[in-house]
């Protein structure tokens, strides 16, 4: 803790803790050191894997914790209210100078009751757009109209700034609003995901010999957008041809939990499902990712989209190969890392699957891909230059 007492009193909403401590420790931890005042909010869920965790470190760092009244997914308008009225309480009497809402959801609910308690500082971090926006059925759209005027009052006056971490995701939000570019451009900041803590995140003391066959990886939560079946089919398929060939045998494993509470959660009978064919390996929720991700070659999310993935940046980091999607958020990697990164179509197992193959066949280029992985990391990716930021979004530097 500093010595010298800083004037700011941050308040952090977010819909699920657990995401704080996974993305945004770093930042929670460098605001406290600088003398800031750090309350967070967020729905109480104990019962979810790594929760208490997330709790206790907090706790421990010297933030005040205080739960509200909220369902981290869903739309239901008594709930939500509900939700709302319970957060409003809490910011009036904590009183934040700085307001930091972070995912669309956190968003709404946080930047209204800022709106009305006249915070100075509003910082909006939008970390992919979710299904809000890029669902196109008719409740999803009717929902969009609902919300419109919502998002537009929250966003009025001086002192609001959106954080955004792909341009994709700046334009959508730009049209929504009706904003124009300079307004847009003046009041918001596009910053490199979360950064990645380089210490903790290396490639592993010893190189691992591919030829004997390449292993890769998918970390990600269990639902539908981050393209779980496309990769077990991609796995499936590969494996097939592998042995067709009678080449080395790639190995697949998939990190993750399940997430019940999520509307496109992969239920665990539809994991059961996928996995009959036995081409993934299937792992927990993992607690020391860093260890975790030296096992592997390459990294594989092949997602709807996203902001900008933390799972990948922390491949990189570990000295890993990377496959992912041309969307939102994941196409940007390319412009950081060409040399590591392999982007394929969205929701095309086949063509992933023709990229994973040559990968799983030329151990070459995944050896230098890997050897240029790590650089791309340092050179963009490290966690200070987005802590730095933050602290200057907060009025802390």
């Amino acid at each position: 803790m500093a010595s010298v007492k800083n004037d700011a009193k941050i308040a952090i909403v977010v819909n699920d803790l657990r995401f704080l401590h996974s993305h945004r420790s770093e930042i929670v931890s460098a605001s406290l050191e600088a003398g800031a005042d750090v309350a967070i909010f967020a729905p109480d869920d104990p019962q979810s894997p790594g929760f208490l965790e997330a709790k206790h470190w907090f706790e421990n760092q010297g933030a005040v914790l205080f739960h509200f009244s909220a369902k981290r997914y869903g739309i239901n308008p008594i709930s939500e209210l509900l939700g709302f009225l319970s957060l409003f309480v809490l910011l009036f009497k904590f009183r934040p100078t700085v307001l930091h809402a972070i995912t669309i959801k956190a968003i709404l609910s946080a930047g209204l009751a800022a709106r009305f308690l006249s915070v100075s500082k509003r910082l909006f971090a939008v970390s992919g757009l979710g299904y809000l926006f890029t669902e196109q059925n008719l409740r999803t759209k009717l929902l969009r109209c609902c919300v419109w005027p919502i998002y537009k009052l929250l966003a009025s006056g001086d002192g609001v700034t959106f954080i955004f971490q792909n341009p994709d995701d700046r334009d959508r939000v730009q049209m929504f609003l009706s904003w124009s570019t300079s307004r847009m451009k003046k009041q918001s900041v596009i910053l490199t995901g979360s950064g990645v803590d380089l210490d903790r995140f290396a490639p592993h003391e010893k190189n691992r010999d591919v030829s004997s066959g390449v292993r890769f990886v998918c970390a990600a939560r269990l639902i539908k957008s981050k393209g779980i079946s496309e990769y077990i089919q991609v796995a499936t398929l590969v494996t097939a041809q592998a042995k067709k060939r009678d080449a080395p045998l790639p190995t697949f494993a998939l990190a993750g939990s399940i997430d019940e509470t999520n509307q496109s959660a992969i239920t665990r009978t539809e994991l059961e499902t996928l996995l009959q064919h036995q081409s993934v390996e299937l792992f927990d929720f993992q607690t020391d990712m860093a260890t975790f991700l030296r096992q592997f070659d390459v990294a594989v999310l092949l997602s709807h989209g996203e902001g900008l993935p933390k799972a990948l940046l922390e491949a990189y980091a570990s000295g890993l190969a990377v496959v992912t999607t041309d969307v939102p958020g994941c196409r940007e990697l390319i412009n950081f890392a060409p040399e590591s990164t392999v982007l394929v179509p969205v929701s095309d197992a086949e063509a992933a699957a023709q990229a994973v193959a040559e990968l799983a066949l030329n151990c070459e280029r995944v050896k230098q891909m890997q050897s240029m992985a790590r650089l791309a990391a340092v050179q963009h990716f490290d966690v200070q230059k987005v802590v730095n930021q933050h602290l200057i979004l907060y009025g802390c530097q």
